[in-house]
């Protein structure tokens, strides 16, 4: 399974990279929105993207809004250190746009959340898989 992870704060990006490695996932780490754009348009098999709400120049809001193929295998969960507003925004924006939009996380995360997390966003990208074939 395919991760995208866009988050500026590097420590905590470097965190779930290094948990979903162990976890089997094949994992791209950006530090911005305008870089996860950029690989994502590049992407063909069902994806994982973890997005930072809050970062420079491109947000994760901005990154939703931009999303809007309906045939694309993403499934979203939105990051969030701060205010829950921004998340709540990007989450309304994605369901608006149907765009698969999970819960969003919660900085900081423990680990045996974020391996729960990916375990269940694993069997969620198998499922669309097989209905997209």
């Amino acid at each position: 399974m395919n991760l995208f992870i866009a988050d500026d704060n590097i420590e905590f990006a470097e965190f779930c990279a290094k948990v979903a490695a162990l976890e089997g996932w094949h994992v791209t780490t950006c530090h911005d929105g305008s870089e996860l754009l950029a690989v994502l348009k590049m992407e063909t098999e069902p994806a994982l993207v973890l997005c930072d709400v809050m970062m420079p120049d491109v947000d994760g809001i901005d990154v939703i809004k931009t999303l809007s193929d309906p045939e694309n295998l993403f499934r979203i969960r939105f990051i969030t250190g701060g205010s829950m507003t921004n998340a709540v925004a990007a989450r309304l924006i994605g369901d608006a746009r149907d765009i698969n939009v999970g819960r969003f996380l919660i900085k900081p995360i423990s680990l045996a959340d974020l391996r729960a997390v990916f375990a269940e966003e694993a069997e969620n990208l198998r499922k669309m898989a097989l209905t997209k074939r």
